[in-house]
């Protein structure tokens, strides 16, 4: 019996933490902390790319929608570009205002198998990634349909 009174005794002597503990514990949360505030940059980055490749695409779609409502006779095969749009998007972010300037072309372009009953439309949209200090920050998309004469 009084072995287990001495036990119980003992746990309740070593509840508390030492100061080494709290030092150690409190050393691992900041580490941990300033690991997440260090992916902040980063993570707005990822979002501000992605926003702007989702706008270059919605940007293509509508391109390649303008080009399906042609008439057939407008939609020259010698590959030249028939239209040039630039257009200017304002964005605000968590207070911060960029501007994103996209540049569309599109193509039009004979099929090999069959030129006279199908074209192929191709746009490309392209825009500036921003001040990175990096070469070669342009960046595109470009899609592509075909067109059957009705």
């Amino acid at each position: 019996m009084k072995s287990l009174i001495d036990k119980v005794n003992k746990s309740k002597k070593s509840r508390g933490l030492s100061l080494i503990e709290i030092v150690v514990s409190l050393f691992i949360f900041v580490i941990c902390i300033l690991f997440v505030v260090e992916t902040f940059p980063y993570t707005i980055k990822a979002v501000n790319k992605s926003r702007r490749i989702i706008l270059a695409t919605q940007l293509a779609k509508r391109e390649l929608e303008f080009a399906k409502q042609l008439p057939w006779d407008d939609l020259v095969t010698d590959g030249t570009y028939l239209q040039n749009r630039e257009v200017s998007i304002i964005s605000t972010v968590n207070g911060i205002t960029s501007t994103t300037d996209f540049k569309s072309y599109f193509t039009v372009n004979p099929l090999p198998e069959d030129p006279d009953d199908i074209k192929a439309v191709n746009v490309k949209v392209y825009w500036d990634m921003g001040s990175s200090g990096q070469k070669d920050q342009t960046r595109k998309v470009e899609m592509e349909i075909l067109v059957a004469k009705d």
